[in-house]
């Protein structure tokens, strides 16, 4: 969670915080505390993510670590953009616009439903599983349009497996064959 230091009395407080004491303090500015930005009232509610400790004690020498609930959480949120083209219906494609906002949208379909009925106040689960389902139906579409089946590569060069053999035969016929004297340990 990210933290803010308030500008003039120098207050820590976490996010939810702030609008809180911005009304209290009536200051114009707060920093974070990880990454000593400044940001103004309206700026510092989109800073959700700041630099990690490895980040900030590593300067130059840090390797992000790729972390791959991101890029799968990025890849559903891209499919609800693109099921939000195929809606025909207006109230699936009234809920997703109101989804498409958000960065956390559930993969599971019973979290999903809960998560639709609670932030985008759609208490019709009839509508929130038919807009899973079509999430669902455009993911299956991608996975398919993707898995192209993949053909041998035919060699002009390739020599029958005949030939081959013959000439391993051949080499292993052309060396010498030096046989290792045993010797008796005696005890």
């Amino acid at each position: 969670m990210v933290s803010f230091t308030c500008g003039t009395c120098n207050e820590v407080m976490k996010k939810n915080q702030v609008r809180k004491h911005l009304t209290r303090c009536r200051t114009r500015h707060v920093a974070c505390l990880d990454c000593n930005v400044d940001f103004n009232i309206a700026q510092y509610d989109e800073h959700r993510k700041c630099i990690t400790e490895e980040q900030k004690y590593q300067g130059s020498t840090y390797q992000p670590k790729v972390n791959k609930g991101e890029i799968k959480q990025a890849g559903w949120a891209a499919l609800v953009g693109k099921a939000k083209q195929n809606a025909k219906d207006p109230r699936v494609k009234k809920l997703l616009d109101q989804i498409e906002g958000f960065d956390n949208v559930p993969r599971k379909k019973p979290k999903f439903v809960n998560f639709v009925s609670n932030c985008a106040r759609c208490r019709d689960k009839e509508v929130a599983e038919k807009t899973f389902d079509l999430i669902k139906a455009v993911e299956t579409e991608e996975k398919s349009a993707v898995a192209v089946p993949v053909k041998p590569i035919e060699d002009a060069t390739e020599q029958p497996a005949k030939e081959i053999a013959e000439e391993v035969v051949e080499e292993v016929a052309e060396k010498p064959v030096v046989k290792k004297k045993k010797t008796k340990v005696v005890q």
